[in-house]
């Protein structure tokens, strides 16, 4: 093709046909020029496929993600409501029938537990590296970015929060106040026990009394942190699936 045009130069100027080699040369400065914009229309056609496929691939990975983590949720708001439970049984004993048996052990090891948070965020740190911006739709974006840097963040303060409320002022009263019992290793959490070592100083003690109405509160406010980040959830997965519909 190049030969075949420059031979036609060569024709042209042969023949002293200036001005239509002038034309002739504007003609091809115009074909190689949409030649050029053609190239980078398809170059950036594919540039922009690819970058579609790449994003469309980390929320799929995201969404995964976020169905774990609302398993692991549901999981940690059943864990907190089974430790309201102890304490309410706990909390209606040693205010009313104020009578030891045994049975109580359990609920007494359980009173003062919380759940810890792990997630998977393999898709959000996905993201990260190749930039929020990979992602075309803004309030996708938001609701990403919102749910891993604040809404994780509360759960994460909250569980610190527990735990600081947990060392400082629990594991005192519970040192004074119980034996924790393991018969083997082989135990699991639920097998073992927290045994009075004088009940009438549990029932007796107002800031075990006081602890407890604290970490019911805690527990319940963590269950209502969790159940808002699991609506946020779903609230991007349905995004997610409306992104993965433009393809």
């Amino acid at each position: 093709m190049i030969k075949f045009f420059r031979r036609i130069r060569q024709q042209l100027l042969s023949e002293n046909k200036f001005s239509k080699y002038l034309i002739y040369a504007f003609g091809e400065i115009v074909l190689v020029v949409i030649g050029i914009l053609i190239a980078l229309q398809i170059n950036n056609a594919n540039e922009n496929r690819k970058s579609i496929n790449k994003s469309h691939q980390i929320i799929r990975e995201i969404k995964r993600n976020a169905k774990s983590n609302i398993q692991h949720l549901e999981t940690q708001i059943e864990e907190e409501e089974n430790v309201i439970i102890a304490i309410d049984i706990i909390m209606d004993n040693i205010t009313n029938t104020k009578i030891y048996n045994e049975s109580l052990d359990q609920y007494f090891l359980s009173c003062f537990y919380w759940p810890t948070t792990s997630w998977k965020l393999s898709g959000y740190e996905t993201l990260k590296s190749y930039g929020i911006d990979i992602i075309d739709s803004d309030s996708l974006k938001e609701a990403i970015v919102n749910l891993h840097e604040i809404n994780f963040n509360t759960l994460a303060e909250y569980a610190r929060a527990s735990e600081g409320i947990h060392f400082s002022t629990n594991t005192p009263l519970i040192t004074e106040l119980f034996i924790y019992q393991r018969a083997n290793v082989s135990q699991s959490f639920e097998e073992n026990s927290a045994k009075p070592i004088d009940y009438e100083k549990v029932i007796s003690s107002d800031k075990f009394r006081s602890a407890l109405s604290i970490w019911r509160f805690l527990r319940t406010t963590s269950i209502q942190i969790r159940m808002a980040t699991i609506e946020r959830f779903k609230e991007l997965i349905a995004l997610i699936d409306e992104e993965l519909k433009k393809t």
